[in-house]
C-alpha cells in the first residue's frame, strides 16, 4: 500500500467501513509508516472530540430571569464597556483566523501543478459523508439552537458582529468543502476544513456564554 491508497483510505478506515482485509493493509502500512500513522492518530483524535461534544445543551433557564433584572444595572456600571470588549476581542481574532484560511484555500486551488505531475483521477467522495464533519455540523446546530434563544438578551451590535464573524466562517468551511470533493485525499484541506469547524465551535461557545453572563 502507498501513502496516497491510505490517505484515500483513512477516513473509511476512522469510519469503519472498510473489509477486514482494507483494516489489515492499513494496519500494516501504519506499523511500517510513522507518517502515516501520526497523521491518523490526529485523524481520530479530532474524530474522538467531535463524538464526544454534546448532541444537546440546555441553558440554565431558570437564572435567566435574575440575569435579565441585572442589565440594566451593569449597563450604568463604569468600565462595563472594557468588559464586554475584552469579551469580543477572542471572537474577532477567531473570525480574523478563518480569513487566513480562506485565502489558503483559495491558493492551494488556484496552484499550478508542479511540472511533470501526473494527477491519477478518483472517484469524488461527498464531505458530508465523512463522520468527523457530520459530528461538527450537528454540535454546531446544538450551539446554534441555544443562541438563538438566548440572543435578545445580547445588544443589537454584538448580534450584529456575531452574524458577520459567523458568514466569515461558513463562507470557509463551504470552500473547504468544494475543494474536498475535487481532491478528496488531500490531507492539508481536511486539516483546514477541520480548524475552520473548531473556529465556529468556539465562536459559538463563547457566544452562547455571553447569553448566559
Amino acid at each position: 500500500m502507498t501513502c496516497e491508497q491510505f490517505d484515500q483510505w483513512l477516513d473509511a478506515y476512522l469510519e469503519g467501513g472498510l473489509t477486514p482485509t482494507q483494516q489489515g493493509a492499513m494496519q500494516a502500512h501504519m506499523a511500517e509508516c510513522t507518517l502515516c500513522h501520526a497523521h491518523a492518530s490526529e485523524m481520530q483524535a479530532v474524530l474522538s472530540a467531535a463524538t464526544a461534544l454534546p448532541r444537546s445543551i440546555v441553558p440554565p433557564r431558570d437564572l435567566w430571569p435574575d440575569i435579565a433584572a441585572r442589565l440594566p444595572a451593569r449597563r450604568g456600571v463604569h468600565g462595563s464597556r472594557s468588559v464586554l470588549w475584552s469579551r469580543w476581542v477572542p471572537l474577532a481574532a477567531a473570525a480574523a483566523v478563518l480569513i487566513t484560511v480562506t485565502a489558503t484555500i483559495t491558493y492551494r486551488l488556484s496552484r499550478p501543478a508542479a511540472p511533470g505531475l501526473v494527477l491519477t483521477a478518483t472517484a469524488p467522495r461527498a464531505v458530508a459523508g465523512f463522520a468527523a464533519d457530520r459530528e461538527y455540523v450537528l454540535a454546531a446546530e446544538d450551539l446554534e439552537r441555544v443562541l438563538r434563544e438566548g440572543r435578545e438578551r445580547l445588544a443589537p451590535s454584538t448580534v450584529e458582529l456575531l452574524e458577520r464573524n459567523l458568514a466569515l466562517i461558513d463562507a470557509a468551511i463551504a470552500e473547504a468543502r468544494t475543494a474536498l470533493e475535487a481532491d478528496p485525499a488531500n490531507a492539508d484541506l481536511r486539516a483546514l476544513l477541520w480548524g475552520a469547524h473548531r473556529q465556529k465551535l468556539d465562536l459559538l461557545d463563547r457566544a452562547t456564554r455571553l447569553t448566559r453572563s
